[in-house]
């Protein structure tokens, strides 16, 4: 009787340890922030980049994004390019528990959303790192890459990016 209950016991840990899958021993993903697509991001405090990409055509060059403010208060979003190519500084006023996207065309349905940040002088080749700052904060950098803006992917958007 006793080894029958043993039995019952160890059968029994057995399942419940084989059920607990992965996340009985380990971190769980989806509980980690990263970058989902090929953008990159970063953040400064409440204000946070995130898919900030650069598209090139060979003629042109857009930084493109979105910048979001989970304070309670309205913030003034600053974006430089510090290394790797040459673009204007941009503000971008941010409300309070807001988003605001740049780069993303009316014209293609995209609702808001402000102009990309047009690149200037020699452009960056497609493959290369541009550094880019979220609000001239040393821990607020990142390395954003230039993608050909041909591909499907993003070919859509070229032809608006200098436009609301």
């Amino acid at each position: 009787m006793l080894i029958r209950k043993l039995s019952v016991v160890a059968v029994s840990a057995a399942l419940l340890l084989g059920t607990a899958g992965c996340s009985f021993t380990s971190n769980v993903a989806t509980k980690k922030v990263y970058a989902a697509s090929d953008g990159n991001q970063t953040d400064d405090g409440h204000v946070h980049a995130r898919n900030v990409l650069i598209l090139s055509d060979g003629k042109n060059a857009y930084l493109i994004g979105s910048i979001t403010n989970d304070g309670d208060t309205p913030v003034s979003a600053i974006i430089s390019v510090t290394a790797g190519a040459t673009a204007p500084t941009t503000t971008f006023e941010v409300a309070a528990q807001s988003k605001v996207d740049f780069g993303y065309p009316a014209a293609l349905g995209f609702v808001g959303s402000q102009p990309g940040i047009k690149l200037e002088g020699t452009l960056p080749a497609v493959g290369t790192n541009v550094e880019v700052t979220l609000d001239e904060s040393a821990t607020s950098q990142m390395a954003v890459q230039v993608l050909d803006g041909t591909i499907p992917t993003y070919a859509n958007l070229m032809p608006y990016l200098g436009q609301n």
